[in-house]
């Protein structure tokens, strides 16, 4: 696997697979903090493994603070189970959620179980199956982006605002 530390969001156009949580952790964390413009995350329960670290929750709050134009959305499916954790990003979220929103996919997408991370609309990691670490990431592909920015917008379309991250109590 090509090291992540060698990937430049908008400039590296590499397709590596990732075969590891590690390496998935990795290439997250090196493309939030790439982000300048907009982050689009599906995760089933926000994946503590890669999401619900102090490395990655500081990296996202950083780049917030400093692009105040910045949006992140991110759809989950579990959000009892990551409010009941306590999951640090929900944290993120409630502090600045006038630049972060969380929502619940609708009943058309209610099954989906993949995993997708798109930073600027330009870069991409994704895995077909939220339940393994097997994927692929991309830099800098405005092309499967879109794609994947598509396929988002219409599950971001039918998704709900889910009671438990609307009650969350830091």
């Amino acid at each position: 696997m090509q090291e992540t530390t060698e990937s430049y969001l908008g400039k590296t156009d590499v397709l590596v697979p990732l075969e590891t949580m590690e390496q998935h952790r990795l290439a997250t964390q090196q493309m939030v903090q790439q982000c300048r413009r907009s982050l689009h995350i599906i995760s089933r329960d926000l994946d503590p493994a890669v999401y619900d670290l102090p490395e990655f929750c500081d990296a996202l709050t950083r780049v917030l603070l400093e692009n105040r134009r910045m949006q992140v959305r991110i759809l989950v499916r579990d959000a009892q189970a990551i409010v009941r954790a306590g999951h640090r990003l929900l944290i993120v979220a409630f502090k600045l959620s006038s630049s972060v929103e969380m929502r619940k996919p609708g009943p058309d997408h209610k099954d989906y179980n993949g995993a997708m991370f798109v930073g600027d609309g330009i870069g991409f990691i994704t895995r077909r199956s939220a339940d393994r670490y097997i994927g692929q990431m991309n830099f800098n592909d405005q092309r499967e982006s879109n794609l994947l920015l598509e396929e988002f917008g219409e599950m971001w379309a039918k998704s709900t605002v889910d009671s438990n991250l609307r009650n969350f109590v830091i």
